[in-house]
């Protein structure tokens, strides 16, 4: 005897079929699958905020000390003397420039030190000094940020322990942007030459 194809399909359902579901096992598998899947997402979420704040953190270090380089690039090599008041008293000497982080390769030797840190009347009589870190600072760009600038004179090195446009024809010029970021310290550095024509 044949049955139906409409047979066939309609069985009846059991009890024990209907009552039947996940398992606890099942259950609790589901949950920890779906909790590496979120942990993994929610991580990623993090990482890619803080690589963004990174950034753009490095983006506005870079913008800062290419303005720095763009203001010293306008002046003539006797501007910058006067601008940062090096005259023939302004000593060479070893420089550190930051002594509270041991950074490597921050000693330099014969050198001149200027930075954003110590801006006085007689360090920064231009102004250049206070209106980098005006902007560095007012404009909440980089936080506890300082600018440097690093002056080694040479060709031929001055044969005193002193510099002025009189005695050395090129003038090494170190720019370094630093700041904090998320306790740890950043920094972006410029370099450029001055030079004179005897």
């Amino acid at each position: 005897m044949r049955k139906t194809v409409m047979e066939k399909r309609i069985r009846p359902v059991s009890a024990e079929q209907r009552d039947s579901g996940y398992s606890l096992i099942e259950v609790l598998i589901a949950i920890a699958i779906l909790g590496v899947v979120l942990l993994a997402v929610v991580t990623l979420f993090f990482m890619g905020r803080s690589n963004v704040y990174s950034g753009r953190q490095m983006t506005q270090g870079v913008a800062l000390g290419t303005h720095v380089m763009e203001d010293i690039s306008q002046m003539t090599m006797q501007d910058f003397y006067t601008a940062f008041n090096i005259d023939g008293t302004t000593t060479l000497g070893n420089v550190d420039v930051d002594t509270t982080r041991a950074w490597p390769n921050d000693l330099y030797s014969g050198a001149i030190l200027r930075q954003s840190s110590n801006i006085t009347s007689t360090t920064d009589p231009g102004g250049y000094l206070a209106r980098w870190n005006t902007e560095m600072v007012n404009n909440n760009k980089l936080g506890q940020g300082s600018i440097s600038l690093v002056m080694i004179p040479t060709n031929p090195n001055p044969t005193s322990a002193t510099v002025s446009a009189g005695n050395n024809t090129m003038l090494r010029i170190r720019v370094l942007v630093r700041w904090m970021e998320a306790q740890r310290p950043r920094q972006v550095i410029f370099d450029t030459v001055k030079t004179q024509r005897p």
